[in-house]
């Protein structure tokens, strides 16, 4: 590598620079696409202009993008669904930067009379810069522990929220209890945001799914 890469000082020159260009590029396009990515108008017209570019070896009729666009979504990414008149949203963001983005999501949408948040989260996460943008605006918490191993206790993710400020704060043994105490304490116009942590796998969020639909 070094013969290759540093042979000259031209070449050493030309692979810091390359370097340099990784480093500024890469955290860019990972807040662009995951981390602070609004999925809306411009990603529609962006697969608009793909449908058109490949209309000669793949032709898609109007309707057909329209219907695909209109249902496309990304499981465990502001999920959306409404049960006995209450609006539930699942979201498995595990970073600060995923949870901000969630909040600015939140934000964009009417106010609920009451926000209650399901939370599991694994104990080598920033548990604290997870929970920070939505302890002002939760109007209660339920908490579980999400993974028997690495996960944390319902009793550490209430310490934390309570040393955080947050209000009403419920422990519950699973997700699937934290999930039928919240369904229980939910009004019609509420508005629940499960919001399960994990790491790499989807199997605590669908495990919430499973349960709210229990």
């Amino acid at each position: 590598m070094r013969t290759n890469l540093f042979s000259t000082p031209g070449n050493a020159a030309i692979t810091l620079i390359i370097l340099a260009l990784i480093l500024w590029i890469v955290p860019k396009a990972g807040g662009w696409l995951f981390w602070d990515a609004v999925w809306g108008k411009q990603p529609a017209a962006a697969c608009d202009a793909v449908v058109e570019r490949m209309s000669g070896s793949l032709p898609v009729t109007d309707r057909a993008l329209a219907t695909g666009i209109a249902r496309a979504y990304l499981r465990g990414r502001f999920e959306r669904c409404t049960m006995e008149g209450v609006e539930w949203i699942f979201d498995v963001g595990h970073n600060p930067a995923a949870a901000q983005g969630l909040r600015a999501s939140l934000d964009r949408l009417p106010r609920a009379p009451r926000t209650l948040i399901v939370f599991a989260a694994m104990r080598d996460k920033d548990l604290a810069g997870v929970v920070a943008p939505f302890v002002s605006v939760a109007d209660g918490w339920h908490v579980a522990q999400g993974s028997a191993d690495r996960g944390a206790t319902p009793a550490e993710l209430a310490a934390l929220l309570e040393s955080a400020g947050a209000r009403r704060v419920a422990t519950a043994p699973d997700i699937a209890s934290a999930v039928q105490a919240a369904r229980g304490a939910a009004r019609r116009g509420d508005r629940v945001h499960p919001a399960v942590v994990v790491v790499g796998h989807c199997d605590d969020g669908c495990e919430l799914g499973e349960a709210r639909r229990g």
